[in-house]
């Protein structure tokens, strides 16, 4: 079924650079929460609405800026109120671009790259599932299960807070040089699909040497 695909539709954050920047690893020097930390954003926009949520921005950014150093955990009224506010951000975004694919598009079903995991960011920004694809929301996810050791808990989780009838595509990893693993594509398929997984879909055939292709080859005429 044709379908418009929203990717990069939330926040985007500090994993994956639009230039594809050299910064792999970095985050990793402010702790688990690294990422999350350095994605948090503080631009005008972002500091109006914390101040409008009852915070004091230059505070916010003191306390971040201090985390990520190393020093402080972020207090968890701060973290809340950060999260909360970036989630509304997203959900008004996606809120807009949706409406507007309906109103060019009518018909057409609307695909979120998405993660169930609302801190995450990126090309696949983490969303509450159930609101996403919720009333008036999309009619289904792409999610990234390139990690073979979360793919099958991702589907599960989304599969458990999606409307009945909302499609869920697991996109699999299926090139050796991107770290995939083409030999266990069907056994990753299999998986995926008892975990509630409604459509497969490999990344990328387009950079896939011979064997690669002919992992991809043996999955789709046993689909």
């Amino acid at each position: 079924m044709d379908s418009i695909e929203l990717e990069a539709c939330g926040w985007y954050g500090f994993e994956h650079g639009s230039a594809h920047d050299k910064t792999g690893g970095v985050a990793g020097l402010a702790g688990a929460a690294g990422e999350w930390l350095l994605s948090l954003c503080f631009c005008a926009g972002c500091r109006d609405g914390y101040q409008s949520a009852g915070a004091d921005p230059g505070k916010l950014a003191a306390q971040v800026r201090a985390a990520a150093d190393g020093g402080p955990a972020l207090p968890g009224d701060s973290a809340d109120l950060l999260g909360a506010t970036r989630a509304a951000a997203a959900r008004r975004l996606l809120g807009d671009v949706t409406a507007a694919v309906r109103a060019a598009a009518p018909g057409t079903p609307v695909l979120l790259h998405t993660d169930p995991d609302p801190r995450a960011a990126g090309s696949n920004p983490g969303y509450d599932l159930t609101e996403a694809c919720g009333r008036g929301g999309v009619d289904g996810v792409v999610l990234a299960c390139g990690d073979r050791a979360r793919a099958v808990s991702l589907v599960t989780e989304a599969a458990a807070a999606v409307p009945e009838g909302t499609s869920i595509v697991a996109n699999l990893l299926a090139v050796a040089g991107l770290g995939g693993d083409p030999g266990s594509l069907a056994a990753q398929a299999a998986a995926v699909r008892a975990a509630g997984a409604t459509e497969l879909r490999v990344y990328h055939a387009g950079l896939a040497a011979a064997g690669d292709l002919a992992a991809i080859r043996t999955l789709a005429q046993g689909s």
